[in-house]
């Protein structure tokens, strides 16, 4: 009987060893920059919105890792900074310049004993589309983002894995913000565009 409890308890033991599940919270601040003067709505589609890395592998822990949230707010505070309006369409209806649909492709990580440093790496693979309010579409185009933090920065490797996320995740704003005006067809659209805009929220004539 003792036996049987000492190998119930160490299985137990190893199981928790080779498993991590926790929920990713965003920390990326809004920009404090010269907004844009347009209406930018967001739309998040479920896949985003419900994002979570599974993985069971036997040469790795098996991890589920809740990032939908945390994918949002980092879209929704940055765009908050670059654009004067921002219209969250999954919430509510309104007219929009722009509609900006964000999907993240692919994750990967590498965590110390993988590769025989001392520290932790994310890499963000993201998707992104950009229609006019009309429904045209814009810009099709892909943005990767990438967050690392040292092993003396954390206790677990699940404290590490969400603080290099939670550099990542900078990283991305970051790179939406820096990156936005030189996908060339949206810096066409809005050499096209932008004026007018500028326009009809002012109130004025063309």
């Amino acid at each position: 009987m003792q036996s049987r409890l000492l190998c119930i308890l160490m299985l137990s033991s190893l199981l928790c060893s080779c498993s991590g599940s926790f929920k990713v919270k965003s920390q990326v601040p809004t920009p404090l920059i010269q907004p844009m003067p347009l209406t930018v709505g967001t739309y998040y589609p479920k896949e985003l919105r419900q994002y979570r890395y599974e993985e069971s592998n036997e040469a790795r822990k098996e991890w589920k890792i809740e990032q939908g949230d945390a994918q949002m707010q980092m879209f929704s505070q940055v765009l908050a900074g670059m654009f004067e309006n921002v219209v969250d369409l999954n919430q509510q209806q309104g007219a929009a310049d722009l509609i900006l649909t964000p999907r993240v492709e692919e994750f990967q990580y590498t965590v110390p004993r993988e590769t025989r440093s001392n520290i932790y790496e994310v890499w963000f693979k993201y998707h992104l589309q950009l229609h006019e309010g009309s429904g045209r579409l814009v810009a099709d185009w892909f943005m990767t983002s990438y967050g690392k933090t040292p092993t003396a920065f954390a206790t677990s490797d699940a404290g590490g894995l969400d603080l290099a996320i939670q550099m990542a995740l900078r990283d991305s704003g970051a790179k939406l913000l820096m990156d936005f005006s030189r996908v060339p067809e949206i810096r066409q659209w809005m050499e096209q565009n932008l004026n007018k805009s500028t326009l009809a929220i002012r109130g004025e004539q063309p």
